[in-house]
């Protein structure tokens, strides 16, 4: 019964090493600027996702983001989205609009940008992209 109750314990130690709160890592702040071809990027969404986790979306607002991301090795996709009409495929239907990203997909589905987000840094990142 005591090695049992001990490798419990022992699990639970382990499970809760790198863990920062009771419930996984803790959000921190992080905040930066997007430029568009060399221009600051007038609005938009950029993501951080740290494998595993769940990853955080914050607004672009005249190239700038501000939001909170869990620490480590991020993902980093920006994405602009212009609305279009869709094709209508039933005769008398109304055309619907989506959301259409208009970056390519190197800076999102395919992202090669990344960020390093630790528990204590500025975390400030800038980011640069093209439309093309």
């Amino acid at each position: 019964m005591r090695a049992v109750t001990g490798m419990a314990f022992l699990g639970l130690v382990l499970v809760g090493i790198g863990c920062d709160g009771p419930n996984g890592p803790t959000p921190v702040g992080v905040s930066g600027t997007v430029q568009l071809d060399k221009k600051p990027m007038a609005e938009g969404e950029i993501v951080f996702s740290v494998a595993g986790e769940v990853p955080a979306t914050m607004e672009i607002k005249e190239g700038a983001f501000e939001g909170k991301s869990l620490p480590g090795k991020a993902k980093v996709e920006v994405r602009q989205y212009k609305m279009v009409k869709q094709k209508v495929t039933m005769p008398g239907a109304a055309p619907d609009s989506v959301k259409q990203n208009m970056l390519p997909a190197r800076y999102n589905t395919a992202t090669t940008l990344s960020a390093d987000v630790t528990k204590d840094g500025a975390n400030k990142f800038e980011f640069s992209v093209e439309s093309k």
